[in-house]
């Protein structure tokens, strides 16, 4: 199955892994980067990038990794047309570059569009030498809680959702299957009528409580917004208690109310 076309925006942006050593995060950072439309993944000096190995983690998604993940043996070649690049570390060091929160830096993006941008993920086991961090233009720390250690596909999914977030075109989600108009003022009080005798028709009520007990219950269905069938179902639950509180179960007692 074709993908449809990404977004404009979305088209400018790389995902570059550095020697990455496991086929299966390979395979699923291809997987998150199809979820969400990004279709330039490339690989520099990877271990391995075994076709089946990496297809493990990213079934039906042949098509995609021969068409969208490439493999370099240097850095230029895998840079190459890259405006920017921008290193996914949560290492402490003297920086030379400005370090940046991934939504901020996005936005800041979205005012440059004629940058082509390639984010970087360092290897499993050792992250980024300091000669990649240093060839690039700035850092990127994901906010966590005080573990920071995220595997290398979880880290691609972040970044590559909150991208998607701000520049993508997501699927429109499917209309309910079933259309109410919302319930009426009127519906509602003639609904609290009968909760009213029903409650009655049980001895709920003691004392004083009967004003109380029906402002909490008309306030619980105002919040809820009900619409008409939602309403209808509430309204014939009370007409039921009523019916067999003062009929018993067997008695056909008085219709149920009109809606």
């Amino acid at each position: 199955m074709n993908d449809p076309a990404p977004g404009a925006g979305l088209a400018r942006y790389a995902i570059l892994l550095h020697e990455p050593q496991d086929d299966l995060n390979i395979g699923a950072v291809a997987r998150a980067c199809r979820n969400h439309d990004l279709r330039d993944i490339r690989l520099l000096r990877p271990a391995s990038n075994d076709p089946d190995r990496v297809a493990i983690t990213a079934p039906r998604c042949e098509d995609f990794l021969r068409a969208h993940v490439r493999s370099f043996d240097r850095w230029t070649d895998a840079v190459e047309g890259i405006h920017r690049v921008y290193a996914l570390t949560a290492r402490g060091r003297e920086e030379r570059h400005r370090r940046h929160r991934l939504d901020d830096l996005i936005a800041d993006l979205l005012r440059r569009p004629d940058l082509r941008v390639a984010f970087l993920f360092g290897r499993e086991d050792s992250g980024l030498p300091n000669a990649a961090l240093d060839a690039c233009d700035g850092y990127v720390t994901l906010e966590t809680g005080t573990w920071s250690s995220l595997n290398l596909a979880q880290a691609v999914l972040l970044v590559v959702a909150r991208i998607f977030a701000h520049e993508g075109r997501a699927v429109p989600m499917p209309p309910p299957t079933r259309d109410f108009p919302p319930a009426r003022a009127e519906q509602i009080d003639r609904m609290m009528g009968d909760a009213e005798r029903a409650l009655d028709a049980i001895r709920f009520f003691r004392g004083d409580q009967r004003e109380n007990v029906l402002r909490t219950l008309r306030r619980i269905v105002q919040r809820a917004e009900p619409d008409e069938q939602e309403l209808a179902t509430l309204w014939g639950l009370f007409a039921r208690v009523r019916k067999f509180a003062t009929h018993g179960r067997d008695s056909p007692g008085p219709a149920d109310p009109e809606r």
